[in-house]
């Protein structure tokens, strides 16, 4: 700046100072003239708006209007018309010029007015509210794309997560299957010896009461000659032999059973049996033997032998209906408690 541009600054700084009330009203009517040129102007851009949207100039002849008629480039009019659009006329922002309102318009409708409010933007120039207006969009796009990021990590994340429980599952699974595979292999060796053991323990009992059986037929034809005390032994013998066999041949049943379920008591819920196939079964099981009860005259008549050999079935028969009892309380329990 040239000495004589400094000397005509510092002369206006004088004046000003010997006239304070005058710069003061100036300085309002500066103001309040502003104000009313940016409502002008808004003015101006709603009744571009009403022309434009009212199709009061033929199509294809709207710039060319714009031009002839108003004094503005098509430009200045595109700019009024937006600033007309967005801000309502009781709007805080109707009160700040073209270039502010410009600005603003780059932000969502519902943040302008707080936004302009916090930065002042009536104090503000066009440049520091355009650069105000920059940094907020600029944070906001940093935010949106952090947003963005973390939604895409999470999402990530949370498949991992899915794949890995899928995962850890499927091994768990897989060792489980492995464990009870071993388990059922286990048992079903422990079952197969016990069932050896029963079957051998079943034909010594088998053996035990042929032997006593044949001599106690011998003694009634007379063939052998035995006290009162020795023949009852023989007797009690005959019938601890005919126990022992009942229950090996329980524990049999129940061994097989538990065999061909892989090992596993209760390991299937289907027992491939209707009510009415075991009503037949029974039937044709017992068959004539149905009557034995009945006969109490004609069983007195037989010899001791074979009152034996009746009763050695009939105590097979009472270990089985005793087995399925038993199977059949296990399932009303189970009943019960689910």
């Amino acid at each position: 700046m040239s000495r004589t541009e400094i000397d005509k600054v510092l002369s206006a700084i004088d004046k000003l100072a010997q006239h304070p009330g005058r710069l003061r009203q100036l300085e309002w009517e500066i103001h309040d003239h502003m104000e009313r040129a940016a409502g002008e102007l808004l003015e101006v851009g709603r009744c571009l708006l009403e022309v434009k949207d009212g199709n009061m100039v033929p199509e294809g002849e709207w710039c060319k209007w714009v031009l002839a008629h108003t004094g503005m480039s098509v430009r200045s009019a595109q700019r009024l018309m937006q600033a007309a659009r967005e801000v309502a006329p009781d709007s805080a922002l109707a009160k700040l010029s073209l270039g502010k309102i410009t600005a603003l318009l780059a932000l969502p409708a519902d943040q302008r007015e707080a936004f302009a409010a916090e930065h002042d933007a009536e104090s503000a120039t066009v440049r520091e509210l355009q650069e105000a207006v920059a940094q907020e969009r600029r944070r906001r796009e940093k935010a949106e794309h952090d947003s963005t990021a973390l939604a895409d990590k999470l999402e990530r994340l949370t498949d991992e997560a899915k794949h890995g429980a899928e995962r850890a599952r499927e091994e768990v699974a897989r060792e489980y299957e492995g464990r009870m595979s071993q388990e059922v292999e286990r048992r079903t060796t422990n079952i197969r010896t016990a069932l050896e053991r029963m079957q051998s323990a079943k034909a010594d009992a088998d053996e035990q009461i042929a032997a006593l059986t044949e001599r106690l037929t011998e003694l009634e034809h007379g063939q052998l000659s035995l006290h009162d005390d020795e023949l009852a032994r023989l007797n009690d013998e005959l019938r601890r032999q005919s126990k022992l066999r009942a229950d090996a041949q329980a524990e049999l049943l129940r061994l097989r059973k538990q065999l061909a379920q892989g090992g596993m008591p209760g390991a299937s819920n289907d027992i491939g049996l209707s009510a009415s196939e075991l009503r037949s079964a029974v039937n044709a099981y017992l068959g004539r033997a149905g009557a034995l009860p009945h006969m109490q005259l004609a069983l007195a008549a037989i010899d001791e032998g074979t009152r034996n050999e009746y009763r050695i079935s009939v105590e097979m028969l009472e270990a089985w209906c005793a087995q399925a009892r038993a199977a059949l309380g296990a399932v009303a329990c189970e009943a019960v408690v689910e």
